[in-house]
């Protein structure tokens, strides 16, 4: 069988390593120009390709395997399916060969909070059993194919570019954090990316388990599988009480002083997992102790003459701003926006700038929407992240808090999210060093 690859990103590459080790015969697609290493791997393995464009040379293969990011208006994908060609993608492939054996498939998605869901619960079950860990956080999820008999468990991020352009894949255990407005940039409507999210939770049967935010119960009655609704306030088998987790069947708490408002439903989802496939409230304490939150979501950077700055790079949407926001109970905050928008309603998060918001300073693409909906406060234009965060701490007093959470994707200025994230930090801790050096000669 022939095989196409339309995009070479990281997951299509975990395909050409799969299906080169399966004997096919593949042709690469990339519109990109390909760098002179790719070249000479593909070369050496005697993969044809083409760079600079994505051509009809496609059509020359049974399968066209489509790169996550690759939209569905694409011109190409159009006349495949004209033509007849399958189309499928890397979750899928995946999919047909894990499910081969006694292999149990963990998969989140939701539109903010996928990536510490999906660590938190490999990290607790790694309490007891072994945990693939991947999918659209970094290691593809067809990577764990050559060796599946190695894990019990494949605990793995889909996104709704993924789930999009699936028609098998189903998860043992699926999990479904929310969903709000994103990514409409790539997807046709709202309607388009829900039923991307809920594609997975459709297939499943009788024997799979849906844990399901009550935030969005109202899409789920459809379901075969069994559903679980969560919250920030309660769990399976367990509920949040006055700061404490608490479990029904063992006197066991845990302190959740360190857990911001705003992640506390991915907690309540993780935990939910773990004690619906075997886990020990202690071994879930112990995991939870030992757990390490991950970078630019909500982080904590430095606080110095009162002042805490916070670095939330991860909240691409409005969505994920406005949860930001409402970790704060008064108006004391200076928020920093930045980057691409992604074609939002914007009141909500209008609402909580306004609520919650003594300034809101904006840099990059992102000014020419901010105007739109930040209303009833300052809006501030800096040049770029130093002059943003040195305009936040002229205009912090005591007990201010400056908020990096952008509203938008990262690439008119970086090349991430995380790069902007860290460039946030260094600029904070550069200019509150040189306030200091200032404010003491």
């Amino acid at each position: 069988m022939k095989y196409s690859l339309l995009g070479f990103g990281v997951s299509n590459k975990a395909v050409l390593d799969y299906l080169l080790n399966k004997g096919e015969s593949v042709f690469v697609s990339e519109k990109r120009t390909l760098d002179d290493r790719t070249k000479e791997y593909l070369r050496s393995a005697g993969v044809e390709y083409e760079e600079g464009e994505n051509s009809e040379r496609i059509f020359k293969s049974d399968v066209i395997v489509v790169s996550p990011g690759v939209k569905p208006s694409h011109t190409l994908l159009l006349k495949a399916r004209e033509r007849g060609i399958s189309i499928t993608t890397e979750l899928d492939l995946a999919y047909s060969e894990l499910t081969r054996g006694e292999n149990v498939i963990v998969a989140i998605t939701g539109t903010n909070g996928k990536t510490t869901t999906t660590k938190l619960v490999a990290h607790l079950l790694s309490k007891r059993y072994r945990v693939f860990e991947g999918g659209n956080i970094g290691t593809p999820l067809i990577s764990a194919v050559k060796d599946a008999e190695n894990y019990e468990f494949f605990v793995c991020e889909v996104s709704s570019f993924q789930l999009h352009w699936s028609s098998s894949f189903k998860p043992k255990v699926g999990v479904l954090l929310n969903v709000a407005l994103d990514h409409l940039d790539w997807h046709a409507d709202f309607e388009d990316y829900l039923n991307s999210k809920l594609s997975m939770f459709k297939r499943q049967d009788a024997n799979d388990i849906a844990f399901i935010s009550k935030s969005i119960e109202e899409f789920v009655s459809d379901f075969e599988s069994r559903i679980f609704l969560f919250d920030k306030n309660m769990g399976y088998h367990f509920k949040l009480n006055e700061g404490l987790l608490c479990f029904e069947d063992e006197h066991l708490e845990y302190m959740l002083e360190n857990i911001p408002k705003h992640m506390r439903e991915n907690l309540t989802a993780a935990v939910s997992v773990g004690l619906y496939l075997g886990l020990q409230p202690s071994e879930i304490v112990e995991g939870l102790n030992t757990f390490q939150s991950l970078p630019h979501r909500f982080e904590f950077v430095l606080e110095r003459d009162g002042i805490v700055f916070v670095n939330d790079s991860k909240a691409t949407n409005a969505h994920a701003v406005v949860a930001a926001l409402n970790n704060f109970d008064k108006k004391n905050v200076i928020l920093l926006l930045s980057g691409l928008g992604k074609n939002e309603d914007y009141k909500e998060l209008s609402r909580a700038i306004s609520q919650k918001c003594r300034a809101v300073i904006v840099f990059g693409e992102m000014k020419k929407l901010a105007e739109r909906f930040v209303k009833n406060v300052p809006l501030v234009f800096a040049e770029d992240m130093k002059d943003a965060v040195k305009l936040a701490v002229e205009m912090a007093t005591p007990k201010s808090v400056v908020l990096l959470s952008p509203a938008g994707a990262s690439f008119d200025l970086y090349a991430d999210y995380a790069e902007r994230g860290e460039d946030f930090k260094r600029c904070v801790k550069e200019i509150m060093s040189e306030t200091v050096y200032l404010k003491n000669s």
